[in-house]
């Protein structure tokens, strides 16, 4: 950052135009009228100050006074209003503030799903920082929220780490004039203790035992349990998939997924297997509009969504604790894998999964409807087995 840029002899003897010091000192000659000022940012808005006439206010007393005012405005006050002897704290910008300025930054490129996510982990780990003037946190203040959480549950406290280093980045690209020391984030990783990054795969129900549980879920009465249910029966697609259809993404036996409720951002189509058609017929309302949720809260009148963890609370709370839902496409895998190898392709291609490198992907451009449907098939005759043998 330029500072003190001027010298003494240079500024008697400067020409029209505006000349830097630094630090938002400025020597301003226009005609005859020579004096300086003061540029800042304040508020989120860029604002110019004349602080002296030169020559009865010298270089050194100019530089005294852009000093008093960078301490004036850190502490929150409008260098106006100090000049001006009627100073009046101003509320200083905090790191929540700025995480939706940043949020609002980045909004047309995320997703609804990690804008959410982003949110709540901010909130849930960095809840003690939202409140606090950005400009003054501090590498103590940052570890303080961190280090709790560093090496239980590592891979989404590297997440927030970042995401609280992002918003702080772009408060200071956008008003660079508030920040004075360096940013609280630098050199944090190197505090804390070295942890493993590998991700530990979330619990999964093995495959061999899904019929007994899909028999015992079919008996649940929540609509949560409905969701599960076709989440199976679709060959595992994401709980966004589910939570987020629509009656008018139902035709026949496809359910044409739109692009905004995948994680890919590519619109696709799951083919429905009997079991399938026949869950949805069971469950469809009389009357229904274009945007009606098959899963609707029962709180809500059916207009508001499931929670995002409702399939995930009734499957811990209520039936079998410690696996996940997101386990349940591992089930599904290993069952493909174990049973029917020669039909990874598809599988691969049921999940949503990329397959094969850049070029190959650009080569490979099936959807393998047809091949899908038949798989679904057998794995809706797989989770019925229980059912069938009783």
């Amino acid at each position: 950052m330029l500072k003190n840029a001027l010298s003494a002899k240079a500024v008697a003897s400067l020409r029209s135009g505006k000349h830097r010091d630094g630090e938002g000192l400025q020597f301003e000659v226009k005609g005859g009228s020579r004096r300086w000022t003061f540029n800042y940012m304040f508020e989120g808005r860029q604002r110019e100050l004349a602080i002296g006439k030169y020559p009865a206010m010298s270089l050194a007393e100019a530089r005294a006074k852009r000093a008093e005012l960078r301490e004036a405005k850190d502490r929150g006050l409008d260098p106006r209003a100090v000049l001006a002897g009627v100073a009046v704290p101003a509320k200083a910008i905090t790191l929540r503030q700025d995480a939706a300025t940043f949020v609002a930054h980045m909004r047309g490129q995320w997703k609804p799903a990690h804008l959410k996510e982003w949110q709540q982990s901010m909130e849930r780990i960095a809840g003690p920082l939202m409140d606090k003037p950005t400009s003054r946190l501090t590498q103590a203040d940052v570890l303080a929220v961190i280090k709790p959480v560093w090496e239980t549950t590592n891979e989404t406290a590297r997440r927030v780490l970042g995401r609280i280093e992002q918003t702080i980045d772009h408060a200071m690209a956008v008003d660079p004039g508030r920040f004075t020391g360096p940013p609280p984030c630098d050199n944090v990783l190197r505090v804390l203790p070295r942890v493993s990054a590998m991700v530990r795969p979330r619990p999964a129900m093995p495959w061999r035992d899904l019929p007994s549980f899909y028999a015992k879920l079919r008996q649940r009465p929540e609509t949560a349990a409905r969701a599960l249910e076709l989440l199976l029966l679709t060959c595992c697609p994401r709980t966004s998939e589910v939570l987020w259809a629509t009656w008018s993404e139902i035709d026949g036996d496809r359910w044409n997924v739109p692009a905004a409720h995948m994680k890919s951002g590519v619109a696709r189509t799951i083919p429905l297997s009997t079991a399938a058609v026949t869950l949805l017929d069971s469950i469809r309302p009389v009357q229904t509009s274009p945007g009606t949720l098959i899963f609707g809260s029962r709180r809500r009148g059916g207009s508001g969504r499931q929670t995002d963890d409702a399939m995930q609370t009734l499957l811990r709370a209520k039936m079998v604790p410690g696996y996940t839902v997101h386990g349940f496409r591992s089930s599904f895998m290993d069952w493909v894998a174990e049973v029917h190898p020669q039909r990874l392709l598809e599988a691969e291609r049921a999940l949503d999964h990329q397959i094969g490198n850049q070029v190959q992907r650009a080569y490979l451009r099936t959807d393998f409807l047809e091949q899908r449907r038949e798989l679904a098939e057998l794995w809706a005759r797989h989770l019925s087995s229980a059912t069938c043998a009783s």
